[in-house]
């Protein structure tokens, strides 16, 4: 019943494989299968959201979910991504994602984009320096952080998951 739509996303995701996140919503938004499809970033919300959307009477019955994915949940990380970003609320383990939107949607397609390199400086003393050089060093690892005099950067994957009501 909705194959012509999960073409038409997964065409248009997998032709925006490098563009931020923003522009790849916006680029659905803009789709052909806008009307048949609910669109959300998950960097501004949280995981409430699939509740929200699956009892709201005039959600779609498919689910766009545009989010940064990390293996590891760690809170030095969220803590520099929201300094970073105050927009942003969380990034989610992949397995959080799976588990939460379980209850209410079925999983019809997951794709990893590319990995987003985050980067930002810090100033000497600040909350900001403090975050980065308390980060455990196997989590350091796993996110490829990279510290050099007052700058930073670390990588996050973006993915983007295609979910049905059930």
């Amino acid at each position: 019943m909705y194959d012509n739509i999960f073409k038409e996303l997964e065409d248009i995701i997998n032709s925006n494989k490098t563009v931020v996140t923003d522009k790849l919503v916006k680029a659905i938004s803009d789709s052909d299968c806008k009307d048949n499809v609910d669109i959300v970033n998950l960097i501004d919300k949280n995981l409430n959201i699939f509740k929200s959307m699956a009892n709201d009477k005039d959600s779609n019955s498919v689910l766009v979910v545009i989010s940064n994915v990390v293996d590891i949940d760690d809170a030095y990380i969220n803590s520099l991504m929201f300094i970073m970003n105050n927009k942003h609320l969380r990034v989610y383990t992949l397995g959080e994602i799976i588990d939460v939107s379980s209850k209410f949607y079925r999983l019809i397609s997951y794709g990893k984009l590319q990995e987003d390199i985050m980067s930002s400086n810090f100033e000497s003393n600040s909350i900001l320096e403090k975050g980065v050089l308390d980060v455990r060093d196997e989590i350091k690892s796993k996110v490829s952080l990279k510290v050099d005099g007052s700058k930073f950067s670390l990588n996050v994957r973006r993915s983007v998951f295609i979910f049905e009501k059930i």
